[in-house]
């Protein structure tokens, strides 16, 4: 009686259980990327090194405007 939906909708659950795991353990992976275990890092530093970044950016494009500006 239930046969003909039952296997489907197993097999459909576990599909979507195995894209959900993909995308956490991308998530995880990635994360563990930007931040390692082993301490040297943290998310204020993170920020800080990013902050950094940008500025150096805004610096080097202020050079540039001056030089075609010339």
């Amino acid at each position: 009686m239930y046969s003909d939906w039952v296997v489907p909708a197993v097999a459909g659950l576990m599909l979507w259980a195995g894209v959900l795991t993909y995308f956490v353990w991308r998530q995880e992976n990635f994360l563990k990327s930007l931040f390692p275990k082993s301490g040297e890092r943290d998310i204020r530093k993170k920020f800080e090194e990013n902050l950094k970044t940008i500025e150096d950016y805004g610096l080097d494009l202020g050079k540039f405007k001056n030089k075609l500006s010339r």
